[in-house]
């Protein structure tokens, strides 16, 4: 939750659809904070940092990233971050690199199931 007036957030654990009122410190009634929860808030940027570990690099490469790269910050581990889809969608390009759909598993009935053999 998210005070409109000063900005102080609460984290509360519920439901999407329960309803929860909370007053904050500055009198304010307190409101949902439906961007934070939304792992992709807008087209043009992210609700926060997507660091990458499939994208990381060796940080004897950081330089040469920087001089490419300069809007896509590295952190102490050499992964990029990305704070929208653009930046994301634009570096992968850049580099080579193709984004596959995710594999949806699917129930073990959707899966070849065995054909019954008459005995």
């Amino acid at each position: 939750m998210i005070c409109p007036d000063c900005g102080v957030t609460y984290d509360l654990v519920a439901q999407m659809n329960a309803v929860h009122e909370r007053k904050c410190a500055c009198g304010a009634q307190m409101e949902r904070n439906w961007q934070e929860t939304s792992f992709h808030a807008s087209p043009d940027s992210y609700s926060h940092t997507i660091w990458s570990d499939s994208l990381a690099i060796n940080p004897e490469q950081a330089e040469e990233h920087k001089r490419h790269f300069p809007d896509i910050p590295l952190d102490n581990q050499g992964r990029p971050g990305f704070e929208s889809y653009k930046k994301h969608n634009a570096y992968l390009e850049k580099t080579g690199f193709t984004k596959k759909r995710q594999k949806v598993r699917h129930s073990i009935r959707d899966r070849n199931p065995r054909k019954a053999t008459p005995e």
